[in-house]
């Protein structure tokens, strides 16, 4: 009865409003199990406010009324809820341990809903630890059980879950044709947090495969139906999911979607990678290092994480700022250590083709033509479907510049291929990027008539993107061809 009251009342609240609705409950019974199972649900809606300590104090509760209670299945579903707070409070490992334990000793019981979702967590965070086989496993056998009890909820988000790492792992297309149907699951039955999931990594995957349009309506199609559930943290979420914004030169929307964030990063760490990753990137492009500095500054444990992502993504802004502050051996030391998750997360992240693009520039300025060619022939040596049309323009590009610098006269054609596949590919920054080494080429060789329309559509770029370091080096080739007039 109490149960079913609070349940009631939960219902027609707003998320912290349930929260207290639940937790009046618990003052009122004396029943543990009864209790724990409150404090469960209590949890959740201080989860989906994104009250992060609230919700974890409530799931410890649990946990530990659920154990005293001997309700063992009971204690891993909480637990499994849990990991997502460890998760996003930087304690992935432990998070795993206590799941781990808890999946060994129920997989000996007769399996029910509480060991399908265990085992969906479970594989979702050992994939993210960067354990994909195990993973792989884990939501295998979270799927089996999911479908035979007809769990709608658990059967999408470990179909998710497997999404990812297919996508990760080179089979892209199956990959996010599970995510789609990971969606159509959750939307048919009317599970919000498993269809919030699945637009999520559905927007995400999209970007590795540079379809960077799609992945943008994905985002603002998820961040509004976060808004009409009222999930507040899946909100923060896609507000974090800012690759594609960047992509497309919306830089300027970058910088809103996050600065909505809490202030501290520890109660919200997954949005933040975005933080270390692409806002630190845009600054540095437009030259504001010291605001850069700071926030590389104040994440930098991220450097240091159990999660992968987190490691890559702090290494993705912070060699982007050691070659803007001139030190680009650091930069390629620091690139390094996201290029090093490619084989388990997979080499079309957004924190894998960003320090890709660093690495190079990085190897350039050291003239170590030897370390340029190494990381081209990563790209090279992966099959035809992994080399997204990203790598491909850049390779074309980094390759343009190699022969410019051996005097070889192909450098034009390559130049010109990267242009037409950045355009192709709506990405103006790397696109002006391109037309001025191009400009900077050709003015080397007296052409300037065919440099000047390149310099004027590149200006035109950075100064909408506001990219202050790129004008003044646009500068110089105007201020070359002055001096060529004179």
């Amino acid at each position: 009865m109490l149960v079913r009251a609070a349940e009631r009342a939960a219902s027609l609240a707003a998320d912290e409003e349930a929260q207290h609705a639940y937790e009046r409950a618990i003052e009122l019974s004396d029943d543990r199990a009864v209790q724990a199972y409150l404090h469960e649900h209590a949890g959740l809606m201080a989860w989906i406010g994104a009250r992060q300590d609230e919700a974890d104090a409530h799931f410890e509760q649990s946990i530990a009324l659920f154990d005293t209670a001997g309700e063992t299945h009971a204690r891993a579903r909480v637990e499994a809820r849990q990991a997502q707070i460890m998760w996003d409070t930087g304690r992935l490992e432990e998070g795993l341990e206590r799941m781990d334990r808890s999946y060994q000793a129920l997989s000996q019981e007769e399996p029910d809903a509480d060991l399908a979702v265990l085992a969906a967590q479970l594989g979702r965070f050992l994939y993210f630890a960067g354990r994909s086989e195990l993973a792989l496993e884990r939501i295998e056998s979270a799927l089996e059980l999911a479908e035979g009890l007809a769990l709608p909820e658990t059967f999408s988000m470990a179909l998710t879950s497997k999404g990812i790492i297919y996508v990760a792992h080179g089979r892209t297309l199956e990959g996010i044709a599970l995510l789609r149907y990971a969606l159509d699951v959750a939307l048919e039955n009317d599970k919000p947090t498993a269809a919030l999931r699945a637009y999520y990594n559905l927007a995400d995957s999209l970007s590795q495969v540079d379809r960077y349009e799609e992945a943008e309506a994905c985002v603002l199609d998820g961040l509004a139906f976060a808004r009409r559930v009222g999930n507040r943290y899946q909100e923060l979420l896609f507000l974090g999911q800012t690759y594609p914004l960047f992509a497309l030169g919306k830089w300027d929307e970058v910088r809103a979607f996050t600065s909505s964030f809490p202030e501290d990063f520890r109660s919200f760490r997954q949005g933040f990678g975005t933080v270390a990753s692409i806002v630190v990137t845009v600054a540095v492009h437009q030259g504001r290092l010291d605001e850069s500095q700071d926030l590389v500054t104040r994440l930098d444990e991220f450097a240091n994480s159990d999660d992968a992502q987190e490691r890559a993504a702090f290494a993705t802004g912070a060699s982007h700022l050691l070659l803007a502050q001139g030190d680009p051996a650091g930069a390629l030391r620091v690139a390094q250590i996201a290029l090093d998750t490619g084989e388990e997360m997979g080499f079309a992240q957004e924190y894998w083709k960003e320090p890709f693009v660093t690495a190079l520039e990085a190897a350039l300025v050291l003239d170590d033509e030897a370390r340029a060619n190494e990381l081209l022939g990563v790209i090279d040596s992966l099959p035809p479907g992994r080399r997204t049309q990203f790598f491909h323009a850049h390779t074309l590009r980094f390759r343009a510049r190699l022969a410019a610098r051996a005097g070889e006269t192909d450098a034009d054609r390559l130049f010109k291929g990267a242009s037409g596949l950045f355009r192709a590919l709506a990405m103006p920054f790397y696109l002006a990027v391109t037309q001025l080494e191009h400009a900077e080429w050709l003015m080397a060789q007296g052409r300037r008539e065919e440099a000047d329309p390149l310099v004027t559509e590149a200006r035109e770029t950075f100064e909408q993107l506001d990219a202050a370091p790129w004008l003044e080096r646009l500068d110089g080739v105007t201020e070359k061809r002055a001096e060529i007039l004179a």
